[in-house]
């Protein structure tokens, strides 16, 4: 249930890529700057990275007062209500508030989620099931990239509906997770003196190359759905179906070295 939900998060954006040329248009109009009209068709991919951005210091906040399974429950509900918006929204502003509000239901499931494999894992059982997690992701998104550009040749609404999969998920975290037992979460270990936890500084140098790390990662996560496809539609007139598998092969590649991971770290250690 766990590695399911983790698969929404790849799948909040790219998922439509495919459909971004027919989505441009269908809202060009003689009266708008086609430039700007691609740019807000465009944000379709990029707006909910800065709501989940926005809602996850929140999230946070959440899911360490009300609770894991709560959290994941109500934002994997709201994630197939606002990610399937798009499936009858006609309105470009609409569209693009629901991707909004989509972004918000990511940060709770990425959070929780998250948060539960670290109460569930402890040690290299936890860091073999976060390299599992992201190998998981990886599939998830090579499967909805593929069957969202397969939609888009239909229609450019249809691979809207691929977000409602979080319902059927939703049904899963009720009935299998279990809310962890926090009540000695905030206690310090017997183990630990109050000098061994307060003497180690922050690892400042360590946080700015992940953090730094992490950041171009994701440029180049939502660089090749959002451009691709306008690129493969001007140089070859590529349709939806091949812009999707072409998209989709970029996270095939990443879902391998997620699995990998485990192994090449042990390898790598000295």
């Amino acid at each position: 249930t766990l590695l399911l939900a983790s698969s929404l998060t790849v799948m909040s954006g790219a998922t439509v890529s495919p459909s971004l040329p027919a989505m441009k248009q269908q809202f060009e109009s003689a009266n708008a700057d086609p430039d700007l009209r691609t740019t807000l068709v465009k944000l379709v991919i990029t707006l909910p990275a800065l709501f989940i951005v926005i809602g996850s210091p929140i999230a946070g906040i959440v899911v360490d007062k009300f609770g894991r399974k709560p959290l994941l429950l109500i934002t994997a509900v709201l994630y197939g209500f606002a990610g399937s918006s798009g499936l009858f929204l006609e309105s470009l502003p609409a569209i693009l508030v629901g991707r909004a509000v989509l972004g918000l239901a990511v940060a709770g499931v990425m959070v929780s989620a998250t948060t539960l494999i670290a109460d569930y894992y402890s040690g290299p059982a936890r860091a073999a099931f976060m390299g599992l997690q992201a190998g998981f992701m990886g599939l998830g998104g090579v499967v909805f990239l593929t069957l969202g550009g397969a939609l888009a040749q239909q229609n450019w609404h249809y691979p809207f509906g691929i977000y409602l999969f979080a319902w059927p998920i939703a049904l899963l975290v009720f009935a299998f997770i279990i809310e962890p037992d926090r009540s000695n979460s905030s206690k310090p270990n017997m183990g630990e003196s109050a000098t061994d936890s307060t003497s180690q500084s922050t690892p400042v140098g360590v946080m700015v190359i992940v953090y730094g790390l992490t950041t171009l990662s994701q440029i180049a996560f939502y660089l090749i759905p959002v451009q691709l496809p306008f690129y493969l539609d001007g140089l070859v007139k590529a349709n939806p179906s091949q812009s999707g598998i072409a998209i989709a092969l970029c996270t095939l590649f990443s879902a391998i070295a997620s699995v990998a991971y485990g192994k090449l770290k042990q390898r790598m250690e000295f």
